[in-house]
């Protein structure tokens, strides 16, 4: 005859896990949410085993036990902990109370499968003796409270209550303790070997599992900007404590101890400023931010789908409401060998963006409401500057379009995210670069003041400056990308002021465009040998003028997008790379030759990988053809391609010419260690993308 399960917990992921863990065997599981439920089916027909959570919405999971023993009710009861794992605590369930298993979040399915046979074994094992735990210590003071919060104080635990109750010595243990007095309870290795099962599980439960940690922190999330912008947040501050709550047991339900932790904070924050004791701005984003981060960085799928740190061509930070579309870009950006994270929130792209660095971030037009995605750009900007922001929508009309070019978008693209957008987007955030910087020196103020306007009009920032001594200042702040100069000033010349930006190496090839209310040769000349790109007069038209500032910002922009090599090896550098790469694929499939590709990756202590990178890059160039690409694609990573040259025969000079780079040992780890990978076109992949990811598993492999 099938047993009889009465599982009492209010927590969907938990009644998941034991629906799996137990679907096929003789047991028949009834779950109901609260103890009054619970109640009602005992009385009824008790179940031949009792499985309870600590903390339900109407009291406390002891506290029932307690009047469960007092009416004499002999029933197997397993008790569900979230958190805690105190000798105490488990003295007084295992002793007195006479639980037959205290069973620990995370659950495992395999794992909670073999604790439920164990409880109707006749004698579970047992060690130790009972401990004197006073019950006060122990039951909540009103019942319906759902659970300890921990106070915002990181660290510190939150002090007892203080009881005027006299400690009765506890009545005689049913069973003695599953931990004796003084005996280490196994809190981190025991935690570690939750997480071992919790991997082990089905890969499709940990999905559905993070998912619905996922949607509690958004919405807790929601609230939480609910409450902060209504004037009487009272309900709101309650319902996040609530959600909080449940956090705080989803979390721990996954294996999330931070995040778990960091909801039990927030709650307890939260306590305080329902209780008038701290405002809701001192909250956040202090404690909502480590949990949006906890929770983004345990994503399994952002884990599985992240390419190599190394090797990834960009990054890319995409930020949608609806995470079923989160799959298809995260494959989409691992056919380019993007890095691409995912949030669904601007406080969780801000918190995420924190953490490292991006490319790009493509925002959902329509973000939890019309044109919510303006507003998350424009937090996202406001929290990082210097980032380029685009926007997918599933409809573009006019009206979309020109709000977003308003926010400064470089992209406004379908939805959902296809490896084409990713691309097309990530050429124009490179292509844009924001508005010409000018800076402008003259003594004139109401010349500086018309130029300024003139050149405005025409989408060019300018600085001006009446005090030529201010000007090599001014330089380093303003980083321009154009510098135009009268040619005579007071104190300090154009002339002079243009020889000392020659003399620095960080301005020697800035345009300087010399500006002079003299004509004839000798001061056109004099500009010249100064150092000036172009000597103009004042008198000039004003449409050349314009045509000849933009030209030479143009012509500086273009130079400086040609710097393809890397600065400290002199080999090519990442994107050079990957160009060079895309062509050299192209020519061998033209021509149907062999092209091999290698990567040689360094590893060891960062000093003697940083003080190999010279040596490394100067064997490669020695050792191989004038004619073969060579390339810095990581911190630590070179590519090499060898023309009309089989894998064996490039793995063979390939390592030939690692093998005499200096200093070596592969037994020491904290000598220099050099590992190879060889892969060719067309056998190991048609395309730059798919040779580069042949040659990265292989380099895994070794």
């Amino acid at each position: 005859m099938p047993k009889s399960i009465l599982l009492v917990d209010d927590d969907p992921e938990t009644v998941m896990i034991v629906s799996e863990a137990l679907a096929g065997t003789d047991f028949k599981v009834v779950q109901v949410r609260t103890l009054a439920e619970a109640r009602s089916r005992i009385s009824q027909r008790p179940p031949d085993l009792l499985v309870l959570d600590g903390f339900l919405p109407d009291g406390s999971g002891v506290a029932f036990i307690q009047q469960l023993r007092d009416r004499k009710l002999d029933l197997r009861v397993a008790y569900l902990s979230a958190l805690w794992r105190d000798e105490a605590i488990l003295g007084r369930l295992t002793g007195e109370l006479g639980v037959c298993r205290v069973l620990h979040k995370p659950l495992g399915v395999s794992g909670l499968r073999l604790q439920i046979e164990r409880c109707f074994e006749p004698e579970p094992v047992e060690v130790g003796e009972p401990l004197d735990v006073p019950p006060e210590e122990l039951v909540a003071e009103t019942p319906s409270e759902p659970g300890r919060a921990i106070p915002w104080t990181p660290g510190r635990p939150r002090p007892p209550k203080a009881s005027n109750k006299p400690k009765a010595p506890p009545p005689p243990s049913r069973k003695r303790p599953l931990f004796a007095p003084g005996q280490p309870v196994p809190e981190l290795g025991a935690l570690e070997a939750q997480r071992q099962r919790l991997r082990r599980d089905s890969p499709d439960m940990r999905a559905r599992l993070y998912d619905g940690l996922s949607d509690r922190v958004e919405e807790l999330r929601q609230t939480l900007a609910e409450a902060s912008q209504e004037e009487r947040a009272g309900d709101a501050v309650l319902a996040a404590m609530e959600l909080a709550r449940r956090v705080e047991r989803a979390a721990a339900n996954v294996g999330l101890v931070n995040v778990s932790v960091s909801a039990a904070e927030l709650r307890g924050a939260l306590e305080a400023v329902e209780g008038g004791h701290l405002h809701l701005y001192e909250v956040l984003p202090a404690l909502l931010d480590p949990l949006l981060l906890g929770v983004h960085a345990a994503n399994p799928g952002e884990r599985a789908e992240a390419p190599d740190p190394e090797l990834h061509l960009a990054r890319v930070l995409l930020v949608d409401d609806e995470p079923q579309t989160f799959a298809a870009a995260r494959a989409a950006a691992r056919q380019r060998l993007f890095a691409l994270r995912c949030a669904r929130s601007a406080e969780e792209a801000i918190a995420v963006a924190r953490a490292e660095p991006f490319d790009l971030a493509l925002v959902r037009f329509d973000l939890h409401h019309d044109q919510g995605g303006i507003t998350a750009a424009e937090q996202l900007r406001a929290a990082h500057p210097g980032l380029s922001i685009g926007f997918l929508a599933e409809g573009w009309s006019p009206a979309r379009r020109h709000r977003a070019a308003e926010v400064g978008a470089v992209l406004t693209a379908a939805r959902p995210l296809t490896g084409d957008t990713l691309s097309a987007a990530l050429r124009r955030a490179a292509a844009n670069e924001g508005e010409p910087r000018v800076l402008l020196v003259d003594d004139d103020p109401n010349f500086t003041r018309v130029m300024t306007m003139l050149l405005g009009r025409v989408g060019v920032a300018v600085t001006a400056i009446n005090d030529p001594e201010r000007a090599l200042g001014a330089m380093a702040e303003v980083r321009p990308e154009l510098l135009i100069l009268d040619a005579l000033m007071p104190r300090v010349d154009g002339l002079d002021l243009c020889r000392a930006v020659r003399t620095n190496p960080a301005w020697d090839e800035l345009p300087v465009l010399m500006l002079t209310g003299m004509s004839g040769r000798d001061v056109v000349l004099a500009g010249l040998e100064a150092g000036a790109d172009d000597v103009l007069l004042k008198g000039i038209d004003t449409q050349e003028l314009l045509a000849r500032v933009r030209a030479r910002i143009d012509r500086s922009r273009a130079a400086r997008r040609r710097a393809d090599r890397d600065a400290r090896t002199g080999l090519y550098n990442r994107r050079a790379s990957a160009e060079q790469l895309a062509a050299r694929v192209e020519e061998a499939r033209r021509l149907r030759r062999a092209l091999s590709l290698a990567l040689v990756r360094l590893e060891g202590p960062d000093a003697v990988v940083d003080a190999a990178l010279e040596p490394t890059a100067q064997g490669l160039r020695g050792g191989l053809r004038g004619y073969d690409l060579l390339g810095r694609v990581g911190p630590a990573t070179f590519l090499a391609t060898l023309a009309s040259t089989p894998a064996d025969a490039a793995g063979r000079v390939i390592r030939r010419v690692v093998d005499a780079v200096p200093g070596q040992n592969p037994n020491d780890d904290d000598a220099l260690r050099l590992r190879v990978a060889v892969v060719c076109f067309p056998e190991d992949g048609g395309s730059p993308e798919e040779l580069m990811r042949a040659a990265l598993e292989r380099l895994r492999e070794r």
